[in-house]
């Protein structure tokens, strides 16, 4: 008993060390935050903090960078029910990891509009909440968001929570989900993620990630933009502008096709 309490010990310490070291990423800030706001087809700010983003305000040019990073998801069988101004914001996306400005997991937002329409969301881990509704009294009412992990270190800071204590809260299930057979490290990812979804929805600890927002139109869940977490009835409002556009947008090449 003794040996095996030694040896729990030493993982449970490699495990909160570990888990400290989850790297930063922004998901806000004021340049992130304009880049969310941004109207297609506007200027950027004069500067050189968005010199390395120029490319977005040449036509022709960002024309053939949005088909070039759209055209990777070759299997994506859900084009017609992407916005235009979705597919500018993820192609702007890649841009800014490109550049190295934040870390963005482009390929999530595709994956997460496969599991919806597929019918592949219940009991997966990799899209702990989705087609959840707005405030019905709110700005975003007409919506409904999904939960999308652009973030790649997202998962990360999940398994790093910690409570007002200063303590991982996930440790203990991390080191039960452990496996060191025939001498093989292991975790159970799939048990272990299946723990932490159980939790009630209040309990921290849970994945979220930044807003996939859809609406129904003509039948057809069209997903229309993709934003970080709203801080208020500011925010909304913001965004409810950038979702009316995008509509707009799917509705001309609707009915120009």
């Amino acid at each position: 008993m003794a040996e095996n309490y030694t040896l729990k010990s030493i993982i449970e310490s490699a495990v909160a060390d570990a888990l400290e070291l989850v790297p930063e990423n922004v998901s806000r800030g004021w340049r992130l935050d304009y880049l969310f706001k941004y109207k297609f087809g506007d200027r950027l700010p004069r500067g050189p903090k968005f010199d390395k983003l120029r490319l977005v305000e040449n036509k022709k040019e960002w024309a053939v960078f949005r088909s070039d990073i759209l055209s990777k998801r070759s299997k994506f069988t859900h084009c017609d029910k992407v916005s235009p101004f979705l597919e500018d914001q993820l192609a702007l996306l890649a841009l800014i990891t490109i550049h190295g400005l934040a870390i963005f997991k482009v390929a999530a937002t595709f994956d997460a509009i496969s599991l919806v329409e597929d019918g592949r969301c219940a009991g997966s881990s990799a899209l702990a909440k989705y087609n959840v509704k707005f405030n019905k009294k709110g700005s975003l009412r007409d919506y409904v968001h999904h939960h999308v992990g652009l973030l790649p270190n997202s998962y990360g800071k999940m398994l790093g929570k910690k409570n007002n204590s200063g303590m991982h809260i996930n440790l203990e299930d991390i080191v039960n989900n452990i496996s060191l057979a025939e001498d093989e490290f292991s975790v159970d990812f799939s048990s272990l993620d299946s723990t932490i979804c159980q939790r009630r929805s209040d309990r921290s600890g849970r994945l979220t990630g930044h807003w996939l927002i859809s609406k129904t139109i003509d039948g057809k869940n069209i997903y229309l933009g993709i934003f970080p977490h709203g801080h208020g009835s500011y925010d909304d409002l913001w965004i409810r502008d950038r979702l009316i556009a995008s509509e707009r947008a799917f509705l001309r090449v609707r009915d120009n096709s």
